[in-house]
This record gives C-alpha cells, structure tokens and sequence, in this order.
C-alpha cells in the first residue's frame, strides 16, 4: 500500500542458494517508482533486513538490488517477485485545470505536489503562460487522493468555488470513480496574481477529504462586446452582472443646465471588463434633451 513500508530481506547466497556470511555494500530500488528513496548500505553478514516505502499506486512493480562494493559476487544484481502497490485511504482532494497533468506519488506530500504544469489555456508551453478569457468555459477535473496522490474512490460530493467574486455558483456534484468534472468560466478580469480555485466536499457529503486550493488562474477580458457609459458618480465595477447589473455602481451625479458634464465611454467584453487589444471605435454621444446641440460637446461629437 503506498505509503507503508515493506519489510524487504536481501542475502548474499551461493549456488545452492544458502547464505554467505560476507561483506557487501547493495542499492536497493524500486523499478517504476520514480518518487521512492533508493537504500543504500552494507552487509556484514551476508544478509540484511530493511523497511521500503511505495508512494505510487500500480498494479505491478518489484524491487532491484544492486552490489555496489565490498565482496564481488557472479550475479550482482537481483529482482524480487513482483508484487501490487494499492492506493491508501482516500484524505484530500485535487483540481486540475488545462496545462495540469495528475503526477501520483509526486512529493511533496502537503497537499502541493502530485501534479506538473501549470493553468495554461492554449495548452502551449512553448510560448509561456497564455491567460483565460473571460466567459469561456474550460474544464476543472477534480480527484480523491491519497496523502500520495494516488486517485481513490470513495463516497463524495463535492463543490467548486472561485475568488472571482461575480463567479456563479455551481450544483455540488458527486464523485464517480474518485473524479468529476466541472465545466465553469469566470467572468472578473485579474491577470496578477489571477484567481485561485477551490474545491471542498459538502456539508451532506458521506466522505469528508481535505480541500484543495489551485494556483493562480491568470483571466483577461473576453472579446470586445459592449460600450459602457460612465456618468460622473458612476464607478466601474468589472464583472458585475447580477440582477441587472451594469458593470458599475452608485448613482450618478445631478446635471446643472449650461455646465460642463464630464462621461466616460469604456469598450468592454459581454462582463464589462475593459478591453484594450482593440482599437476603441468611434462613438457618438445622444441626449433626450430637445434642445441640446450634440454637435457642440467639447472634443467633438462623433470621435
């Protein structure tokens, strides 16, 4: 089981497969853990017994003993039987988000480890971290592990949340073979540092497992999609939507007829967020007042 150790015996035999009181010094290794400390020591009287731990769950794998030094031997290396690494008790939970793969057995073991990459939507790693847009979907692949990382099934619902604090809550969703997907977008624009991701199990959930919190999700504004009024008073609020909700608050401050009366035009994504790899377009500004001459407004009316 991974994270428990083995008693491993290793001897020093003849032909006859009987002990040889001798002094050897050995490397014993496993053969498809990558993640397992090779043991090394020195025998003093032809055989020895030692504790191996496992950290990666497979269905077979075996040990090697290598000579190293000390008594040169005919056949200097030996393999054991073969033999299954089970995963432990489920205890915490994973998410991965595109540009993340699962690495079982991977250290360290607080939680941190047990995966490689990094969130990296256009999956190119060639050409450094590429963010997410803005209200497009991307899949967040969660998984029950071991304190290994080792995938586990047991009997949990589970709930997703962002930091985006526009993002919409999710349905809870139960675990099917220790691993569920869900498909979610945020909708705030934060390249740096980016919004974290965590998922937790319910309050109703048969199985409680440790949470897990993501690295950062870098997000950039989706495609130009809206022209947004500012009035003076107004504040833009990127990402708000909810009830009607325009992407700014509080209300806007009194005209006084013949003064100046300053606004802001943003060109923003479907989520208000300001978008600035386009070119702004040229705007024209209308009252519902019969007698204002719109071509008179300071800067000019269209620009």
């Amino acid at each position: 089981m991974a994270g428990v150790s083995s008693r491993v015996i290793v001897n020093v035999v003849d032909d006859y497969w009987n002990v040889v009181s001798t002094q050897v010094s050995i490397r014993l290794f496993s053969m498809t853990d990558m993640y397992a400390s090779t043991i090394s020591l020195t025998m003093t009287n032809g055989t020895t017994t030692f504790d191996f731990v496992n950290y990666t769950a497979t269905t077979t794998t075996f040990f090697r003993v290598q000579r190293s030094g000390g008594q040169s031997l005919d056949f200097p290396t030996a393999d054991s039987s073969s033999y299954t690494i089970t995963a432990n008790s489920a205890t915490r939970l994973q998410a991965l988000i595109i540009g993340e793969s699962p690495v079982p057995g991977k250290p360290p073991y607080d939680g941190s480890g047990g995966r490689s990459g990094y969130p990296d939507y256009d999956l190119n790693f060639g050409n450094g971290q590429t963010s997410f847009p803005a209200g497009l979907y991307f899949p967040v692949t969660i998984r029950a592990v071991d304190n290994y990382y080792n995938l586990v099934a047991p009997n949990a619902k589970v709930q997703l949340q962002t930091e985006d604090p526009f993002d919409s809550i999710l349905p809870a969703q139960t675990l099917t073979s220790g691993t569920t997907v869900f498909n979610i977008y945020m909708q705030t624009g934060n390249i740096d540092p980016g919004w974290t991701i965590t998922v937790s199990t319910t309050a109703d959930s048969v199985k409680n497992l440790l949470p897990y919190s993501s690295p950062a999700v870098p997000l950039v504004p989706g495609s130009a999609a809206k022209l947004q009024l500012l009035l003076p008073n107004e504040t833009a609020v990127p990402g708000s939507t909810a009830e009607g909700a325009k992407g700014k608050i509080n209300l806007p401050s009194p005209a006084i007829a013949g003064e100046p009366y300053n606004v802001q035009v943003r060109l923003t994504d479907a989520f208000y967020n300001l978008v600035t790899n386009v070119g702004m377009p040229t705007v024209r500004l209308t009252s519902t007042d019969p007698n204002d001459d719109e071509l008179l407004y300071d800067g000019g009316n269209p620009q």
